[in-house]
């Protein structure tokens, strides 16, 4: 008899368990989306095994979120045991985000839909990061995604997350970039420019903190692989994700165990 595979938990616990109090819903919804995201085809019991909530609150929720177009729900599924069960999924279409790596020697932007999955790319090569062109290069590249989707799914698109260096602006000169560079990088708004150029909301992340957060190997807790210079980094352990400013020691120290000499890559 062949056994059913054990859900998977977010192993990062972002809402992975849900909260009963009174005026907490949104962290209900987004407890069980965690759960839908990383069980897909899961049911209304699973779920509320898994999340801690009550079925009718979880039945509630999923009413909810089905109205807003961000799950749907699959064929049920008939001959196990107990009650037939209805397969729930995230909706692909039901949302999207612009994700944005900014390194070394090029810019790669991403058109990502709820499901985690990428529906288009586009990239530049550059011989060093310039501050003077980057928002416009960036703008530039999300229309041209944008522009893939309908009228109403553009409407779907909710933020643009940025990875990159942290304190870019003191290896730059690293790359061979002019001197006025390092200053006009630590002067910079990058984020305030981006949501004005884009009428986008912007998120800033360390790019090696936002690779531990998508590699799936943190989900495995396997060994981390080698860190070129001046990237960041996470520890996930015990189903957390501690990054800068709490794992600011272990960020330089780790990430100088697995550094090779010269100047960075991208």
């Amino acid at each position: 008899m062949t056994m059913a595979p054990k859900p998977t938990h977010d192993v990062f616990d972002a809402g992975g368990r849900g909260l009963q109090h009174q005026g907490l819903r949104r962290a209900n919804e987004r407890a069980v989306m965690s759960i839908i995201g990383f069980n897909a085809g899961v049911s209304n019991a699973e779920i509320s095994r898994l999340s801690g909530l009550a079925p009718q609150t979880v039945s509630a929720i999923l009413v909810e979120l089905e109205k807003a177009h961000l799950i749907e729900r699959g064929e049920v599924v008939r001959g196990r045991r107990g009650q037939p069960a209805t397969p729930i999924f995230l909706n692909a279409d039901g949302a999207f985000c612009i994700g944005c790596e900014i390194s070394w020697r090029h810019i790669q932007v991403h058109l990502i839909d709820l499901r985690g999955q990428t529906r288009g790319t586009i990239r530049k090569e550059y011989a060093y990061p310039d501050a003077n062109t980057i928002v416009a290069d960036i703008n530039t590249m999300v229309d041209e995604l944008m522009a893939t989707l309908s009228f109403s799914e553009q409407f779907r698109v909710l933020d643009l997350g940025i990875a990159m260096p942290s304190h870019l602006w003191r290896y730059i000169h690293l790359v061979n970039a002019p001197p006025e560079q390092a200053a006009l990088w630590r002067g910079k708004d990058l984020a305030g420019e981006l949501s004005n150029a884009t009428s986008l909301a912007v998120s800033i992340f360390n790019d090696g903190n936002a690779a531990c957060w998508a590699e799936p190997d943190c989900l495995s807790q396997t060994p981390a692989r080698r860190l070129p210079l001046s990237y960041g980094v996470a520890l996930c352990r015990r189903r957390h994700c501690w990054a800068e400013p709490i794992m600011g020691r272990a960020n330089r120290k780790l990430g100088q165990s697995g550094v090779d000499a010269g100047r960075p890559r991208g």
